[in-house]
């Protein structure tokens, strides 16, 4: 649905070939648009998809073979060099540019990147002074889930369909190399016949599991189990929890391309709403998410639920039901 507006653009309908994505940042709201791709490649023949994002985030869509190329912007550089980054990028002649953040940061790096801009209306963007850089704004619910608002950003802007029967059948989104794959599958305990990944790691206290939780379940479950870390902080929790628990195993630091291969080999995936949680969504793995009851509604917004990904709310995270935890983990597995 078009939202109301006095533009001094005129729109006029073509068939896109040249499409740049703006997604920056960060690693679970990339993942969550990522898996537009497949739709935007399917319904329009010899679309050239471009992604414009910050080059922290690069590895996350380094391998996608539905991106024809990566544009990553350093916003440490300063201004005059960002932007000639983006005066670069302009030289590449979208048909139009679709903004998926829908931040004041993205949407002005779209109005110097594209003269065709589409995205989230004011009432529908995180950051509504956004939409006054677009062309073009689509009234899609904020409360809507993330990949379900994404989807129908992209299929208006571009003027294709797509239903709900289609996510369940997507492809992955999310890629690695052989050698990064052989790595991960030497890391896999031998014999176990299950494996579990575990994501102690969150950028808030009140989203922290605590490691009774997650010795609890490791004790109490016939599986192999895996606790990944991304800094020292993280490091430190998961060392807390194999003094409870002996029995996991904690990764070595991976790169997020090395840490992706290792979600392939998993079973399923364990953890609260953060960024490698949605890894496992991405590659059509099985997942079950938990979530800070004061976060309101964001189970609905950033899991899309499904038979193998599931989610549950606690109004504690430090003492949560650990004995509805083992009961769906143990469903996930023989499902």
């Amino acid at each position: 649905m078009q939202e109301n507006r006095i533009t001094a653009h005129f729109y006029v309908k073509i068939t896109p070939v040249k499409i740049a994505i703006v997604k920056l940042s960060s690693l679970g709201d990339i993942i969550h648009a990522l898996i537009c791709c497949q739709w935007i490649e399917k319904a329009i023949t010899g679309a050239e998809i471009h992604w414009i994002i910050d080059k922290r985030f690069r590895e996350v869509v380094q391998y996608n073979p539905c991106i024809r190329k990566i544009h990553s912007l350093d916003f440490k550089a300063g201004l005059l060099p960002l932007l000639g980054q983006l005066q670069e990028i302009k030289k590449n002649s979208f048909d139009i540019v679709i903004d998926m953040q829908g931040l004041i940061k993205s949407a002005l790096v779209s109005w110097k990147t594209g003269s065709n801009r589409h995205g989230f209306s004011f009432t529908s963007a995180r950051e509504g002074v956004a939409s006054f850089f677009y062309n073009r704004c689509y009234k899609i619910d904020y409360r809507e889930n993330i990949i379900i608002r994404n989807l129908k950003l992209a299929c208006m802007s571009l003027d294709f369909p797509f239903s709900l029967d289609q996510i369940k059948n997507r492809k992955p989104c999310l890629f690695f190399t052989p050698r990064q794959l052989e790595k991960a599958q030497s890391l896999l305990t031998p014999y176990a016949a299950k494996h579990i990944m575990l994501i102690p790691g969150v950028s808030t206290r009140e989203r922290e599991i605590g490691p009774r939780v997650y010795a609890e379940i490791i004790n109490n479950i016939k599986a192999a189990f895996y606790l990944i870390w991304g800094n020292e902080k993280e490091l430190t929790i998961c060392r807390r929890i194999k003094k409870k628990a002996p029995a996991v195993k904690i990764m070595p630091r991976l790169t997020f391309n090395e840490l992706t291969a290792f979600c392939s080999c998993c079973n399923l995936s364990f953890g609260p709403d953060t960024g490698p949680a949605n890894i496992m969504f991405a590659l059509n793995k099985k997942s079950l998410t938990v979530y800070w009851q004061k976060a309101r509604n964001s189970a609905v917004r950033n899991t899309y639920v499904s038979d193998a990904n599931r989610t549950l709310t606690f109004a504690d995270l430090h003492n949560i039901n650990t004995a509805a935890v083992i009961e769906q983990l143990q469903k996930l597995l023989v499902s």
